[in-house]
């Protein structure tokens, strides 16, 4: 692959960044997330009350609801997994026991990088509904494509990947230096020695979108 991709961008450069909160009204939080064309709502409805059989004692009950295409309904139940896990670990669930947190994905628009958009999402419309999180987080991709890590690929980029992962990571306030990867998937071989190499673009990435976030938070 020669080094200005087919949208133009250099191997390690992220799409332009998007994201509105509060589009919706009968959520308590939501937001819009886009990298380039891909773009995804999250709302955010909670915390609310939640039947007996599902409640729990020292915490919050999260659910991730995500919709998309009939024809990924596969792809859909691993991403919501995914991101229940990224919001299990970073919103702070036990100040709000026996009630429930529901957050809702709907694709808008797919062009790659799906997962990261919604947790991005999910960060922003989580702050949007007053919910606290324990740190800023955000999420990233890296396609390994003939030999060559790409950053945050399109879906034509994906299709044709060896392997693609993606990585939710925080910062916290106390730590100057690295981030803390939170949730990290991946797709496809990818050899040890490359990993390390993935994960570090990857970092960048994630600082860079973090950035990004935190400015669309203060605005």
């Amino acid at each position: 692959m020669a080094d200005a991709r087919v949208d133009g961008r250099k191997a390690m450069e992220l799409r332009p960044m998007q994201c509105d909160l509060a589009l919706l009204d009968k959520p308590d939080g939501s937001a819009s997330f886009s990298f380039g064309d891909s773009s995804v709502m999250a709302a955010v409805y909670g915390p609310r009350d939640v039947p007996l059989s599902r409640e729990k004692h020292d915490r919050s009950t999260v659910e991730v609801a995500w919709h998309s295409a009939p024809d990924n309904e596969q792809g859909a139940a691993l991403q919501s997994h995914l991101t229940e896990f990224v919001v299990n670990a970073l919103a702070s669930i036990h100040d709000f026991p026996r009630s429930a947190i529901r957050v809702v994905i709907q694709e808008l628009n797919n062009d790659g990088g799906m997962l990261a958009c919604a947790i991005n999402a999910t960060c922003l419309a989580l702050m949007d509904a007053g919910i606290s999180l324990t740190a800023m987080f955000a999420a990233a991709s890296c396609a390994v494509v003939d030999g060559q890590l790409i950053l945050d690929p399109t879906l034509i980029e994906q299709n044709k990947a060896n392997a693609v992962v993606v990585t939710g990571a925080c910062k916290q306030a106390s730590k100057v230096n690295a981030a803390e990867f939170v949730a990290l998937h991946s797709s496809g071989p990818c050899a040890p020695k490359q990993m390390v190499t993935v994960l570090e673009a990857v970092e960048s990435a994630t600082a860079a979108v973090a950035a990004f976030l935190r400015t669309a938070k203060s605005k």
